[in-house]
């Protein structure tokens, strides 16, 4: 839907200049910038999201693509002024956050084990 959107800028634009009681809703640039960072950054996932689906799919073909994601994500980290773009530093430290709790409860998942 995101990818369509953006396709779809200026007629969305348009629709929203057409409705003045729409105003509230229209997409400023930066909007505009954001949405399409968005659309960089989850790339990779929908891809991995094809490559893993169906039945004939191996563990080897889903560890390979869970590092691709880490890997990236990773790097989109480290790359605060890609982050910048698509984040605002609130919810990168909600994610952060969410990162260190998953990593901590896999940990204890093994020591448990």
């Amino acid at each position: 839907m995101l990818v369509i959107a953006l396709d779809y800028k200026i007629a969305i634009d348009s629709y929203i200049e057409d409705y003045p009681d729409l105003e509230d809703d229209s997409l400023s640039q930066q909007d505009w910038t954001q949405l399409h960072a968005i659309k960089d950054f989850l790339a990779p996932f929908h891809w991995v999201t094809l490559e893993t689906e169906g039945d004939n799919i191996s563990i080897d073909k889903v560890l390979f693509t869970m590092d691709v994601l880490i890997s990236w994500f990773e790097k989109s980290l480290v790359s605060k002024s890609y982050l910048k773009n698509i984040l605002n530093w609130r919810i990168l430290t909600v994610v952060q956050q969410d990162q260190y709790a998953s990593d901590k409860d896999f940990a204890s998942q093994i020591k448990n084990r």
